[in-house]
């Protein structure tokens, strides 16, 4: 008994997207708070396509650099500047609602946000003051992809403390390493 296996011209196979890309994007921090001015964003994202090719898992890691307007009270009037830094690193996973060369995609993300703040010199005061808290937060996104290029708009849910909010909003632009079409069509 023997069995013949023919591919016939135009056979696709399931895969039309390769399972591992790399997002590699940069972009503008607009923060939620009213005393902080936006800034300089960049982020790193390795994902693979685990189940199917419209559903994408990550670690998403961002820093985003911020300016904190200086406070006019009296207790404070004698600093030179103050600045934080967002490093986050959460667990993503996107949705993509279709196979075509423009994908439009909703996703989603949780993990940790540390802060680091920085304080300028005040009078008499030689090095300035740094603060670093970590806390727990969640993100969602949207956005296209479009063959190997990526644009999307996120927003970051960051706990806050007592005197300061942490949360933003990221608008990005990027390229995508990876993750492209490729097709296995057999011509016998």
């Amino acid at each position: 008994m023997s069995f013949l296996v023919k591919f016939t011209t135009g056979q696709n196979y399931d895969r039309d997207f390769k399972p591992f890309k790399i997002d590699a994007s940069v972009g503008y921090g607009i923060p939620d708070a009213s005393d902080t001015k936006g800034g300089l964003l960049f982020a790193f994202e390795p994902k693979y396509a685990l189940l199917s090719d419209q559903v994408c898992f990550g670690l998403r890691l961002e820093g985003a650099l911020t300016k904190i307007a200086s406070n006019s009270d009296s207790i404070n009037a004698n600093v030179n500047s103050e600045s934080a830094t967002n490093i986050s690193a959460l667990f993503t996973s996107d949705f993509y609602f279709n196979n075509n060369e423009v994908r439009p995609f909703l996703g989603c993300g949780t993990g940790v946000y540390t802060i680091n703040t920085v304080v300028g010199k005040n009078e008499g005061q030689l090095l300035p003051d740094i603060a670093e808290t970590t806390h727990w937060g969640f993100m969602l996104r949207g956005g296209i992809e479009w063959g190997h290029l990526r644009a999307g708009l996120e927003y970051n849910f960051v706990s806050s403390s007592a005197s300061q909010s942490f949360k933003y909003i990221g608008v990005k632009v990027g390229v995508l390493l990876g993750g492209g079409r490729f097709n296995l069509i057999s011509d016998n």
